[in-house]
């Protein structure tokens, strides 16, 4: 696992020298994966919301949906506000209807229904 965060941590530092958003935002959100697998749920929730930060700078709706959507399953593994969770979730919903990618709003009302169940 070390390694996988290593290289993950590389390709942060080489997509960043690029300049590539999109590319580091990926590259956090897959971080923030790493980390929630682990059950380590603050650098879990730094990385998501790294990732929708820079989505949001860069103007990529889909990526800060997804990073939204991380920060929703974090939220939830760690047990977390379930109101915040379903907010960030239904924000993330939003985004996808607003953009035509049906797929992950319906992944997004999945995690709504997720939080207001916990």
């Amino acid at each position: 696992t070390r390694t996988a965060f290593q290289s993950a941590e590389e390709a942060l530092a080489l997509v960043r020298k690029e300049r590539d958003a999109e590319a580091e935002a990926r590259a956090l959100l897959i971080i923030s994966h790493a980390h929630l697998s682990r059950r380590e749920f603050e650098d879990a929730d730094l990385f998501a919301k790294g990732s929708a930060e820079v989505c949001q700078k860069a103007g990529c709706a889909k990526g800060e949906a997804a990073a939204l959507m991380q920060l929703v399953r974090v939220l939830l593994a760690a047990g977390g506000d379930p109101e915040t969770a379903g907010a960030h979730a239904k924000r993330a919903a939003s985004d996808c209807r607003a953009i035509g990618d049906v797929l992950g709003e319906i992944s997004a009302h999945m995690l709504v229904a997720e939080a207001y169940k916990a």
